[in-house]
């Protein structure tokens, strides 16, 4: 996984914009390692994100992280939008982590970020079908 956080800082140096400098990386299924930085400058909101730019390039089962960089070089916090989430959770990403206020890498909790997304009025088997969906 380190070779992943070093590619997301180093797409996170890459981003065009001055207000956040973000990089995400993926590890897909099949091996492969790719990285989408920030582009909100030049490319309108929330398509310019980094992990809707990412979520172009993956396949089920990949597992992704976002690094913010701020203008020191440490890593702060960045935690995917709901936008950006719902991006990744369709494309089928099994993990995700993330930069928090500490510097450090940790691991989204899937199950959290989702139960918003299933309406409290849906019965039970469609509510069952979207809780599968999203995890």
């Amino acid at each position: 996984m380190d070779t992943e956080i070093s590619l997301a800082i180093r797409a996170a140096h890459r981003s065009s914009s001055n207000r956040f400098r973000i990089g995400a990386s993926a590890r897909r299924k099949d091996g492969a390692i790719v990285a989408a930085h920030n582009a909100t400058d030049r490319i309108p909101y929330p398509r310019g994100h980094a992990e809707i730019r990412l979520a172009r390039k993956l396949d089920v089962g990949s597992v992704v992280i976002v690094v913010r960089v701020r203008r020191d070089g440490r890593l702060a916090m960045a935690k995917p939008c709901q936008n950006c989430l719902r991006s990744l959770l369709s494309v089928g990403v099994a993990e995700i982590y993330y930069s928090n206020h500490d510097g450090e890498i940790v691991k989204l909790s899937l199950r959290e970020e989702c139960y918003p997304c299933v309406p409290r009025y849906a019965s039970s088997q469609r509510q069952a079908s979207r809780s599968a969906y999203c995890l």
